[in-house]
């Protein structure tokens, strides 16, 4: 099928809206889809139309696109969930790790905070992210003293 031109009613505001991570079509949504499909209705060739089935399968590939995009998004939510779950159960622990600059640290944790979109634990002044936790012991078995 030959390219579709603009037509007069479109907009032209989302022509600058790719991705710039190689993907032109990264920010293309539901609703960008539908204009272009129903410019690509209007232009077609009146002597070789899109088929039914064509079309239908069209549809059904964005419906899907948009389904796993919101699976995506819940799924991100729920992990979120889940490491703040797990990093909340560490306060009043003693931990071992290294902060986001590779210091070590140590120490009983007092609280839990996001820091860019993920768990970390509060030791004193420093900030060591859940996933930089080599050992976690029982404040009954901690070192009396820290080494911040």
């Amino acid at each position: 099928m030959s390219s579709v031109p603009p037509t007069s009613g479109s907009s032209s505001s989302n022509s600058s809206s790719s991705s710039t991570s190689g993907d032109p079509f990264g920010d293309v949504n539901l609703s960008d889809f539908m204009q272009l499909m129903i410019a690509q209705l209007q232009n077609q060739d009146p002597t070789d139309p899109v088929s039914n089935s064509d079309l239908m399968q069209q549809i059904s590939d964005m419906e899907t696109i948009q389904s796993n995009v919101q699976l995506n998004s819940t799924l991100t939510g729920l992990s979120l969930n889940d490491s703040l779950t797990a990093a909340s159960v560490m306060i009043n622990q003693y931990v071992v790790g290294t902060d986001s600059t590779g210091a070590s640290a140590s120490g009983t944790v007092e609280s839990v905070s996001l820091v860019d979109g993920a768990a970390s634990l509060n030791i004193g002044s420093q900030q060591v992210p859940l996933a930089n936790v080599s050992e976690i012991i029982p404040a009954s078995e901690a070192p009396t003293e820290s080494t911040e």
